[in-house]
Protein backbone atom coordinates (compact mmCIF):
# COMPACT_ATOMS: atom_id res chain seq x y z
CA UNK A 1 0.00 0.00 0.00
CA UNK A 2 1.00 3.41 -0.49
CA UNK A 3 -1.20 5.78 1.49
CA UNK A 4 -0.89 9.51 1.94
CA UNK A 5 -1.66 10.74 5.68
CA UNK A 6 -1.98 13.60 6.73
CA UNK A 7 -3.77 16.54 9.05
CA UNK A 8 -4.50 13.12 11.74
CA UNK A 9 -4.10 12.55 15.27
CA UNK A 10 -3.35 8.81 16.38
CA UNK A 11 -3.70 8.49 20.03
CA UNK A 12 -5.25 6.50 22.59
CA UNK A 13 -4.83 2.73 20.42
CA UNK A 14 -2.96 -0.86 21.60
CA UNK A 15 -1.52 -3.85 19.91
CA UNK A 16 -0.34 -6.77 20.96
CA UNK A 17 2.71 -7.13 19.32
CA UNK A 18 3.92 -4.65 16.93
CA UNK A 19 2.51 -1.27 16.03
CA UNK A 20 0.05 0.36 18.50
CA UNK A 21 0.13 3.39 16.66
CA UNK A 22 0.72 2.49 13.09
CA UNK A 23 2.08 -0.38 11.40
CA UNK A 24 3.66 -0.60 7.79
CA UNK A 25 4.38 -3.44 6.17
CA UNK A 26 5.55 -2.96 2.95
CA UNK A 27 4.27 0.40 2.53
CA UNK A 28 5.28 3.44 0.64
CA UNK A 29 3.28 5.37 3.06
CA UNK A 30 3.82 9.38 3.37
CA UNK A 31 2.54 10.64 7.01
CA UNK A 32 2.44 14.45 7.12
CA UNK A 33 1.39 17.20 9.68
CA UNK A 34 0.08 13.96 12.03
CA UNK A 35 0.34 13.38 15.51
CA UNK A 36 0.92 9.95 17.01
CA UNK A 37 0.73 9.75 20.85
CA UNK A 38 -0.26 7.77 24.00
CA UNK A 39 -0.26 4.39 22.19
CA UNK A 40 0.82 1.35 24.11
CA UNK A 41 1.91 -1.89 23.46
CA UNK A 42 1.27 -3.76 26.78
CA UNK A 43 3.32 -6.19 29.11
CA UNK A 44 3.49 -9.48 27.99
CA UNK A 45 4.04 -10.46 24.05
CA UNK A 46 5.46 -6.55 23.17
CA UNK A 47 7.70 -6.23 20.39
CA UNK A 48 8.00 -3.24 19.20
CA UNK A 49 6.78 0.30 17.57
CA UNK A 50 4.57 1.96 19.91
CA UNK A 51 4.25 4.56 17.65
CA UNK A 52 5.39 3.40 13.91
CA UNK A 53 6.04 0.05 13.14
CA UNK A 54 8.11 -0.41 9.73
CA UNK A 55 8.79 -3.52 7.93
CA UNK A 56 9.51 -3.41 4.19
CA UNK A 57 8.71 -0.79 1.95
CA UNK A 58 9.79 3.14 1.71
CA UNK A 59 8.15 5.84 3.81
CA UNK A 60 8.73 8.91 4.56
CA UNK A 61 7.46 10.46 7.51
CA UNK A 62 6.96 15.03 7.36
CA UNK A 63 6.49 17.25 10.25
CA UNK A 64 4.86 14.47 12.28
CA UNK A 65 5.10 14.65 16.40
CA UNK A 66 5.51 11.34 18.09
CA UNK A 67 5.43 11.02 21.66
CA UNK A 68 3.69 9.60 24.93
CA UNK A 69 3.96 5.58 23.42
CA UNK A 70 4.90 2.85 25.19
CA UNK A 71 6.28 -0.92 24.35
CA UNK A 72 5.49 -3.17 27.39
CA UNK A 73 7.90 -5.54 28.36
CA UNK A 74 8.44 -9.27 27.29
CA UNK A 75 9.79 -12.10 28.28
CA UNK A 76 13.65 -11.56 26.82
CA UNK A 77 13.19 -8.19 27.38
CA UNK A 78 14.15 -6.98 23.45
CA UNK A 79 10.88 -4.92 23.49
CA UNK A 80 12.15 -1.89 21.03
CA UNK A 81 10.89 1.34 19.43
CA UNK A 82 8.83 3.16 22.14
CA UNK A 83 8.58 6.06 19.02
CA UNK A 84 9.65 4.20 15.90
CA UNK A 85 10.54 0.71 15.50
CA UNK A 86 12.11 -0.22 11.96
CA UNK A 87 12.13 -4.00 12.23
CA UNK A 88 12.34 -5.98 9.10
CA UNK A 89 13.09 -6.29 5.28
CA UNK A 90 10.75 -8.41 3.01
CA UNK A 91 12.21 -9.54 -0.40
CA UNK A 92 15.92 -8.39 -1.26
CA UNK A 93 14.80 -4.98 -0.69
CA UNK A 94 15.72 -3.21 2.63
CA UNK A 95 13.61 -0.85 4.43
CA UNK A 96 13.95 2.48 4.01
CA UNK A 97 12.22 5.48 6.16
CA UNK A 98 13.01 9.04 5.66
CA UNK A 99 11.86 11.76 8.31
CA UNK A 100 11.97 15.21 8.01
CA UNK A 101 11.26 18.34 10.47
CA UNK A 102 9.89 15.19 12.99
CA UNK A 103 9.85 15.39 17.08
CA UNK A 104 10.30 12.38 18.57
CA UNK A 105 9.67 12.50 22.70
CA UNK A 106 8.62 10.82 25.71
CA UNK A 107 8.39 7.39 24.55
CA UNK A 108 9.32 4.41 26.14
CA UNK A 109 10.70 1.24 25.24
CA UNK A 110 13.52 -0.96 26.54
CA UNK A 111 15.51 -1.08 23.45
CA UNK A 112 15.85 2.17 21.74
CA UNK A 113 12.86 4.05 23.12
CA UNK A 114 13.26 6.97 20.41
CA UNK A 115 13.61 4.73 17.52
CA UNK A 116 15.01 1.18 17.91
CA UNK A 117 16.33 0.12 14.29
CA UNK A 118 17.22 -3.44 13.51
CA UNK A 119 17.77 -3.37 9.68
CA UNK A 120 16.98 -0.36 7.35
CA UNK A 121 18.24 2.64 5.38
CA UNK A 122 17.06 5.62 8.10
CA UNK A 123 17.40 9.38 7.18
CA UNK A 124 16.63 11.88 9.99
CA UNK A 125 16.73 15.26 8.64
CA UNK A 126 16.13 18.37 10.92
CA UNK A 127 14.38 16.16 13.59
CA UNK A 128 14.34 16.49 17.94
CA UNK A 129 15.15 13.54 20.07
CA UNK A 130 13.98 14.45 23.35
CA UNK A 131 12.66 12.94 27.00
CA UNK A 132 12.54 9.69 25.64
CA UNK A 133 13.08 6.63 28.59
CA UNK A 134 15.10 3.51 27.74
CA UNK A 135 17.48 0.85 29.42
CA UNK A 136 19.44 0.41 26.05
CA UNK A 137 20.01 3.52 23.82
CA UNK A 138 17.46 6.04 25.27
CA UNK A 139 17.27 8.39 22.19
CA UNK A 140 18.77 5.50 19.13
CA UNK A 141 19.27 1.80 19.46
CA UNK A 142 20.99 0.35 16.28
CA UNK A 143 21.03 -3.80 17.04
CA UNK A 144 19.77 -4.98 20.07
CA UNK A 145 21.79 -5.96 23.06
CA UNK A 146 22.27 -9.89 22.17
CA UNK A 147 23.73 -9.11 19.38
CA UNK A 148 21.24 -11.04 17.25
CA UNK A 149 22.05 -9.46 13.47
CA UNK A 150 18.95 -8.52 11.66
CA UNK A 151 19.81 -6.74 8.23
CA UNK A 152 22.21 -4.05 7.77
CA UNK A 153 21.55 -0.50 9.24
CA UNK A 154 22.56 2.80 7.55
CA UNK A 155 21.67 6.03 9.46
CA UNK A 156 22.15 9.33 8.68
CA UNK A 157 21.40 12.15 10.93
CA UNK A 158 21.33 15.73 9.88
CA UNK A 159 20.69 19.23 11.66
CA UNK A 160 19.06 16.76 14.42
CA UNK A 161 18.95 17.51 18.20
CA UNK A 162 19.71 14.20 20.45
CA UNK A 163 18.78 15.75 23.81
CA UNK A 164 17.59 14.47 27.66
CA UNK A 165 17.21 11.13 26.93
CA UNK A 166 17.56 8.86 29.83
CA UNK A 167 19.00 5.06 29.66
CA UNK A 168 18.36 3.18 32.48
CA UNK A 169 21.48 1.03 32.16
Amino acid sequence: SSPYLKDLHITNNSARNVGAGIGLINSSATIESTVIDNNIIPDGDALGGGGIAVNGGSSTLLDVQISNNYVGTNMYSLNGGGGILCGFSFGNSPLSLSMYNTTIFNNTANVGAGIGALSGNILIEKTLISSNNGDFGAALSMGEPLGLIVGDINMNLINSTIVNNTGDI
